[in-house]
């Protein structure tokens, strides 16, 4: 089943510009090595034999954090598998006792994006702390992380 959720993701991500999607593999070790000392979780929202959507969280401390979320919303728009994905991890995340629930890259604060109205309306503020950019050619990287340290 994971196996066919990544393969999901992938396709959902791959429409996305600049979006990074690790190979499926990870998510396999995943489950091997971190769900079993309950540091991350995955959620899988299927409709009849399809996956439709799903999503990743991982937690650390107090934290929990949504690092990948997608579904099929355009062929599966009543059944709001982004909504009920996301929704399952936070009310996860709560019963659990986690204080904290970040949306990892809801997109840059002065461009509209979707994602961000949806996630911001569960209250909180974004933050973009944990945001960089990579620049071309690579050595301008490496003076610009040296420059930030």
């Amino acid at each position: 089943e994971v196996e066919r959720f990544a393969r999901m993701l992938r396709r959902v991500y791959s429409t996305k510009v600049r979006r990074f999607f690790p190979s499926e593999r990870l998510f396999a070790q995943m489950l091997t090595h971190m769900a079993p000392d309950g540091l991350c979780r995955i959620f899988i929202v299927g409709y009849g034999e399809h996956i439709i959507g799903g999503s990743v969280c991982l937690y650390s401390g107090s934290d929990a954090y949504l690092w990948f979320s997608g579904g099929l919303y355009r062929t599966h728009a009543r059944q709001y598998p982004v909504v009920l994905a996301d929704y399952g991890a936070m009310a996860d995340a709560k019963c659990r006792g986690y204080r904290h629930f970040e949306f990892i890259d809801v997109g840059l604060p002065y461009m509209h994006h979707g994602y961000r109205e949806f996630a911001l309306r569960f209250g909180g503020q974004q933050l973009s702390t944990r945001r960089w950019y990579r620049l071309r050619p690579a050595w301008l990287n490496r003076l610009l992380g040296w420059l930030h340290a």
